[in-house]
């Protein structure tokens, strides 16, 4: 019933993005939620006027959301996604796969209303969706879907609506017919990975300040997860254990980077939707663009140093690892894109190169995680096709 109940839902909330589209009266292009100057993206922000030809702003300043006279539009579009944001994530009390993928899907409204109208709406969104978890499912949830599902869609939609005046970047940035370019891709994804990192790693800090509490805690979710699954009884006891410390050993990791995929696909997911209902959202880059920034490399040196500290710091160097590696297994994915482009045989070899990283996960991904780190250090695709992929020392830094 449950399930039934969400497509008449979101059927509500894409009837009324339409509706909201005709009352907001939006440009045809896209507006300025901030604007820096053309210079580096880490340049403190200040406004700028953009290049002719600019869309015109209706006369409205607001760099943080739609025209002031779009306001009750807007504002009912993101209590409503709010709200169904809100519906998704308490749907995982049904304990049923329908539930579990709803769970998941709880950003996608966020995201959603966030880049058609700015962070200010996602925002809005975030409030109305923890409101709705805090009337049916109690303070605790409401805080966790606040952390867990709100935050990221309110600071991603402010750094993807960041544009500038083309200046020529190196980050593969997306640039539109008004000679604006946008905040790089690669950039988010960094941002997603390093959210990841903080948010499993504040939530362990939960569990205990030590190692020993934090496994402790960790030991308790495992044992109720072969309890569900009736493993403990299926199988011997000692393979019930080496279950249990690999599960111990598993989760904060796993629990990273399965938060940065889902964020990451709902929010490709909500920008797509939005732009197919009309609204101006940002231009893209082709995924054969993306790139990283030098600094990511370092990152994930530094990362992967603090896995060999004793105690937490291990710990928490684990998992931001974990995250930095799959931002380069994804570059990795990018530069195969890049590699392959105008060769005929391009649809099966990035099939066969998908199904096995499905199949055969790191065994795959590791190649892809080598390659990403070589094309920031060595500009694989500039050195290979003369395209893409700048080399370091024309990164905009």
């Amino acid at each position: 019933m449950r399930f039934s109940c969400t497509g008449h839902a979101e059927r509500a909330l894409f009837r009324l993005m339409q509706a909201g589209k005709g009352l907001a009266a939006w440009p045809a292009a896209p507006l300025k939620p901030l604007v820096l100057a053309a210079g580096p993206w880490d340049a403190p922000e200040k406004d700028a006027t953009p290049p002719s030809p600019a869309p015109q702003n209706s006369g409205n300043d607001n760099k943080s959301g739609p025209p002031a006279a779009s306001a009750p539009a807007w504002l009912v579009i993101a209590i409503t996604a709010g709200v169904l944001s809100g519906f998704f994530f308490t749907g995982i009390i049904g304990r049923s796969m329908a539930s579990f993928l709803l769970f998941y899907a709880s950003p996608f409204p966020l995201f959603m209303v966030g880049l058609a109208f700015g962070w200010v709406a996602a925002a809005v969104a975030g409030a109305a969706g923890a409101l709705y978890v805090l009337a049916t499912a109690g303070m605790r949830a409401a805080l966790f879907y606040l952390l867990a599902m709100a935050v990221a869609p309110v600071i991603l939609s402010r750094l993807a609506l960041m544009w500038r005046p083309a200046a020529g970047g190196g980050e593969g940035e997306a640039q539109d017919e008004a000679g604006r370019e946008w905040y790089p891709e690669g950039r988010l994804l960094i941002w997603l990975a390093v959210m990841g990192g903080v948010l499993v790693s504040a939530a362990l800090l939960l569990l205990g300040t030590d190692l020993e509490s934090i496994r402790a805690g960790l030991g308790k979710m495992a044992d109720a997860v072969l309890e569900a699954t009736r493993l403990a009884e299926d199988l011997p006891p000692d393979q019930v254990k080496t279950v249990r410390d690999y599960l111990i050993a598993a989760t904060p990791p796993v629990s990273a980077i399965v938060w940065m995929l889902t964020m990451l696909v709902n929010f490709w997911a909500g920008g797509r939707l939005a732009q197919a209902f009309g609204y101006p959202v940002r231009p893209w880059a082709p995924f054969w663009k993306l790139t990283l920034h030098p600094r990511a490399l370092a990152g994930l040196a530094v990362a992967s140093f603090a896995t060999f500290l004793p105690g937490i710091f291990g710990l928490i160097g684990e998992i931001f690892a974990s995250t930095l590696l799959v931002a380069f297994m994804l570059l990795g994915l990018a530069v195969v894109h890049a590699v392959t482009l105008g060769n005929p045989w391009r649809p099966v070899v990035l099939a066969v190169l998908y199904f096995g990283l499905l199949v055969l996960n790191w065994l795959i991904a590791l190649p892809l995680v080598i390659l990403g780190m070589a094309e920031v250090a060595f500009g694989i695709r500039r050195r290979v096709l003369g395209r893409g992929g700048g080399p370091p020392g024309n990164t905009v830094s």
